[in-house]
């Protein structure tokens, strides 16, 4: 009898809800550098106005505000929507992805893993103290940028006066 218990005890705990391995695989983040973030997405132009916003999961500023960015892009054709990951890297499959698919953010997201940050947080602005949520925007080779928390009437009034 013990081992009928102990035989059902393992077919339960087999049979429990995992995580899709497949589904998470699905999400790919890949990993860059401040160069190829420069190249991809901050000089390569375009018509639309490019929205970067440099976040991480542990950051409660960047998740709360996250929705809006996408309900932006969202409603607005003209806005391309780049997610820049500061998480750790080896931090992407057990926290970031998860967390893309929690909240079923389907926008582009990078990681950005580049350890000269005094070089690329001063690149990005001048006066960025290096403190996140922040975001550049960037229009017709015209940037701004916005250190904390931006709202979704904030973030429509910046698109609709470019």
């Amino acid at each position: 009898m013990k081992y009928k218990s102990c035989l059902l005890f393992i077919v339960l705990i087999s049979c429990q809800n995992k995580p899709d391995k497949s589904a998470q695989n699905s999400i790919v983040v890949p990993i860059i550098d401040y160069e190829k973030l420069k190249e991809s997405y901050i000089n390569k132009s375009n018509e639309k106005v490019k929205i970067l916003n440099f976040w991480a999961t542990w950051c409660k500023p960047c998740v709360a505000e996250l929705p809006d960015f996408i309900r932006l892009a969202a409603e607005n054709q003209n806005v391309d929507l780049i997610l820049v990951n500061l998480d750790r890297p080896n931090q992407i499959d057990p926290l970031v992805i998860p967390f893309l698919q929690k909240n079923k953010i389907s926008n582009a997201v990078v990681n950005l893993n580049d350890p000269d940050m005094n070089n690329w947080i001063n690149d990005i602005d001048p006066s960025w103290s290096g403190a996140i949520p922040a975001t550049l925007i960037i229009s017709h080779g015209n940037k701004q940028f916005y250190e904390g928390s931006l709202s979704i009437d904030e973030l429509k009034k910046i698109i609709e006066n470019e």
